[in-house]
């Protein structure tokens, strides 16, 4: 199972840097891929990366202060040594004792033959760096010795498996310099959000330093504006860093006094949390990453769970939209929403097992779907037993990571299926609804599965979709989320209506004018898909006038949000 990444490890410690010669994480990679064709490096031209082994998104990074999570380099049993060759570094400008290197290194088990490790000056000669070798299995952060490096405008290091039956991984390579004279020093950073709505926002980051007040110091920041202390004038302070866009990470630079420091600063998202009830129809492009919307949040690491077209239909259920896709390991996806602690919630959806291809031993079970608590941590659980190439079983649990609680019914590959999960507090049970025969009436029918918490569910705040293994989760499609606490919702029309008095009118339109009215007339932020899902306008407006004038001819979807309520409606362009 992959660790979860809460909202707060995005804000961890992360260390501070004085002149960068590498700092290489590995990004995160859609699908294993070779490092030859690896195009998300963090390290430009003219750094190049080669081997025969295979950046990867699985066994991610953790343990060790500045363990980034995502990608890692892989070297593998293939009976001949794989490895890792880092080419066109230049350390001419310092001194070998100034020089720090550090890595993450992952292996299996505790090796029997540790990694070869070793630098070269002239691409052909090598030279064996001795380091600490892991004890226990797992991620460990290697420190090499400074005056290891030489000073080379040359540089080159490998990294090789030696063909034995040890697996290995690297990540978060860092090579920089500190100048022993320099006394001014950069902390932990934390990051606030400004404002969390809908709409982009912006966060600050503050950044604590020590060591100033002895010279002049030049800070830049690759986003947002410099405010805060002045490391020139004030000992010790703040350094703080205003408007910068959410999702983007950015790198402060600081230099002065024999100093020259930089730290990168992760990304933080400013997504409202939303509330109930919730309706999701996936107005989203094929291969839109569903992690980047304002409705979803990323708590995991790996390949995105991503919209596709069409999306899927359901005999008396009303939808709209597309869908989105996901398959075997990667990044999981939550839709947080006000904290539920009494009576009961509900969430539906479609879904369709597309595919088996990759689960080779059967039966796999795993859990694909959750509610979870406001701080993630999987709960009250769906579970896909997947009992042949064209077969599986849905399963329930209100506690624990593996069941035996499963429908007898077997479904098939390409079916499309209709799952409704509901949480009572009161009696602190878990059901679920599977196709069931009445949706007007499902909640007062009895359930296809049940499930006694065995340790009380305190609270429910988030819904998750969760990718697990490429051996144990199929290729899936999903569809018409939606999360409420009357189960009359399940009905209500695929024009989500959640904003008071909400029309769009004329529809059609023949003028490029659309007019959207609420009871309140606020800010609205305001998007417009087309029928594949693609976003063809975004505007934040405090008037009842959109100019559609650009759109060509045909269906569109409009998604409203004001005061962080949200309303959907289709309309025509003629």
């Amino acid at each position: 199972m992959k660790k979860l990444l809460f909202l707060l490890i995005s804000l961890a410690t992360v260390s501070s840097f004085g002149q960068v010669i590498l700092s290489e994480n590995f990004g995160t990679p859609a699908a294993t891929t070779a490092f030859g064709s690896y195009t998300t490096y963090q390290s430009t031209s003219p750094i190049t990366f080669s081997g025969t082994g295979t950046v990867r998104s699985t066994s991610a990074s953790s343990g060790y202060t500045g363990a980034s999570g995502g990608g890692n380099a892989y070297l593998g049993t293939t009976g001949t040594a794989q490895y890792l060759q880092i080419s066109g570094l230049n350390t001419s400008s310092y001194t070998p004792a100034n020089i720090n290197f550090t890595f993450g290194y992952w292996s299996f088990t505790v090796p029997t033959t540790q990694m070869i490790l070793q630098y070269s000056t002239d691409g052909t000669n090598w030279t064996n760096i001795a380091f600490l070798n892991n004890t226990v299995a797992g991620w460990n952060l290697v420190t090499i010795p400074n005056g290891t490096l030489p000073a080379s405008a040359t540089l080159s290091l490998k990294f090789t498996q030696p063909g034995t039956t040890d697996q290995f991984r690297i990540d978060d390579i860092n090579i920089f310099n500190v100048n022993p004279n320099c006394t001014f020093a950069l902390g932990t950073p934390t990051t606030a959000c400004n404002t969390t709505t809908y709409n982009l926002d912006t966060y600050s980051a503050t950044i604590p330093y020590t060591g100033g007040g002895n010279g002049t110091f030049t800070i830049t920041s690759t986003s947002g504006t410099v405010a805060g202390d002045n490391p020139s004038t004030v000992a010790n302070g703040n350094i703080i860093i205003n408007g910068i866009t959410e999702g983007t990470s950015i790198s402060i630079h600081t230099v002065g006094s024999n100093c020259d420091w930089t730290l990168p600063i992760p990304s933080r998202d400013c997504k409202p949390i939303n509330t109930l009830p919730f309706y999701e129809p996936f107005p989203y492009a094929g291969g839109y990453a569903l992690g980047t919307s304002q409705e979803w949040e990323y708590i995991s690491t790996g390949d995105d769970i991503t919209g596709i077209v069409p999306g899927l239909a359901y005999t008396g259920l009303n939808t709209s939209g597309n869908a989105a896709t996901f398959s075997g390991s990667g990044n999981d996806v939550m839709v947080p929403f006000t904290d539920q602690t009494s009576g009961t919630v509900y969430v539906s959806f479609l879904m369709q097992v597309t595919s088996t291809t990759g689960i080779t031993t059967f039966p796999a079970l795993t859990y694909y779907a959750s509610f979870t608590k406001s701080t993630p941590s999987y709960q009250a659980r769906l579970f896909l037993n997947t009992t042949s190439a064209t077969q599986y079983q849905i399963g329930l649990d209100a506690n624990a990571a593996i069941t035996t609680n499963l429908d007898t019914t077997s479904r098939n590959v390409g079916d499309v299926v209709l799952v409704i999960m509901g949480y009572d507090f009161s009696t602190q049970t878990l059901k679920a609804w599977i196709n069931p025969s009445n949706l007007a009436t499902f909640s007062t029918t009895t359930p296809t599965l049940t499930s006694t918490a065995t340790t009380a569910i305190a609270d429910i705040g988030g819904f998750v979709f969760r990718q697990d293994q490429s051996t144990t989760t199929p290729t899936m499609t999903v569809d018409e989320v939606k999360i409420f606490n009357n189960p009359a919702f399940l009905l209500t029309n695929a024009q989500f209506n959640e904003i008071a008095e909400f029309k769009v009118y004329p529809n059609p339109v023949t003028e490029g004018k659309l007019f959207v009215e609420t009871s309140i007339n606020g800010d609205k932020a305001i998007t417009i898909y087309d029928t594949l899902g693609k976003q063809v306008l975004t505007t934040t407006t405090s008037t009842t006038e959109v100019n559609v004038g650009n759109l060509l001819s045909g269906i569109y979807f409009v998604k409203v949000v004001e005061e962080n309520k949200t309303s959907y409606a289709k309309f025509i362009v003629k």
